[in-house]
């Protein structure tokens, strides 16, 4: 297969599975569609460590489970913990590289919370203009996922799995 239809059907199905979760009702616990977030560098997922209910968690990448707190709901540019409930952020929206992704109370206010997943498979952050990545796709488990100046790179892709 060659660049463009891959690319055609990447940006295809990215489309279609954002729709269906930015479709999704409001409640992690009312049955919405969930997934879970592989780094296409890594392929560890997206993860609250230890499965903490506490404000400002870091988040980490983790082998990849079924477990909920490896579960994700995308809506209305959030990215809902299932586990927790928490809305996946960049602190204050310090526009900072390396600066680590944390789990915070959903609001209705601050673009802190709000993330624009791209043609690139890319989490983009609406108040830091930069992208969720894994450090040096380092694959480590445990690893905490910081933001950084977004380019077209594995480390920050993230797969709906």
């Amino acid at each position: 297969m060659d660049a463009a239809p891959k690319k055609l059907f990447a940006v295809a199905t990215t489309a279609v599975m954002a729709l269906s979760l930015a479709t999704a009702p409001a409640s992690a616990a009312s049955g919405a569609s969930r997934s879970r977030l592989m780094n296409a560098a890594t392929e560890l997922c997206l993860a609250v460590g230890k499965s903490e209910v506490r404000a400002g968690k870091k988040v980490i990448q983790w082998t990849c489970s079924t477990n909920k707190d490896q579960q994700w709901i995308y809506r209305k540019r959030k990215v809902i913990n299932a586990k927790t409930g928490m809305c996946l952020a960049i602190a204050r929206g310090v526009q900072v590289k390396g600066k680590y992704a944390i789990q915070w109370p959903c609001t209705d206010g601050g673009t802190e919370q709000e993330w624009i997943y791209d043609e690139h498979q890319r989490l983009r952050n609406r108040a830091t203009d930069m992208c969720l990545a894994v450090g040096k796709a380092e694959r480590k488990p445990g690893k905490w996922i910081i933001q950084w100046t977004c380019r077209d790179s594995a480390d920050q892709a993230w797969l709906m799995r």
